[in-house]
């Protein structure tokens, strides 16, 4: 599967999208794959530039799971149901706030889309470090 990567700056949000590609096509099993090029973070974790799989990870649909593809990182985060147009790819999209990408929302083919609970960090303090799993 081929990842195609495309970065747009919005003016008016500062948002940046990543193209991803589908791993399933079914919805309980749908995943994102996503080469992201930049260090970014889910919630309040950081997390190094690479590629990742963003799916349904619990019985929830609302929590989903970042996980790089060598599993040396992941975050959960909580997100909300959006709509939107049907996109012509699964787009993940980050907000540029204080020189950092947030992961913000992520959407997929059939316009479902999830954004990101508010999670916002007081200060650069607040954003755990990358984890690593052993």
């Amino acid at each position: 599967m081929r990842t195609r990567i495309i970065t747009m700056m919005s003016v008016l949000a500062g948002a940046l999208l990543v193209t991803a590609g589908i791993a399933s096509a079914a919805p309980q099993d749908e995943q994102i794959v996503a080469n992201v090029p930049f260090d970014f973070v889910v919630g309040t974790t950081s997390m190094p530039s690479g590629k990742y799989v963003v799916k349904t990870e619990t019985d929830n649909p609302e929590v989903v799971l970042v996980e790089s593809v060598d599993g040396q990182h992941a975050a959960f985060a909580i997100t909300i149901p959006v709509s939107s147009r049907r996109a012509d790819e699964p787009t993940l999209t980050f907000e540029k706030r204080d020189n950092r990408y947030f992961l913000s929302r992520l959407m997929r083919y059939d316009g479902e889309g999830l954004e990101i609970a508010s999670t916002h960090p007081r200060s650069a303090n607040d954003i755990a470090p990358t984890p690593t799993v052993p």
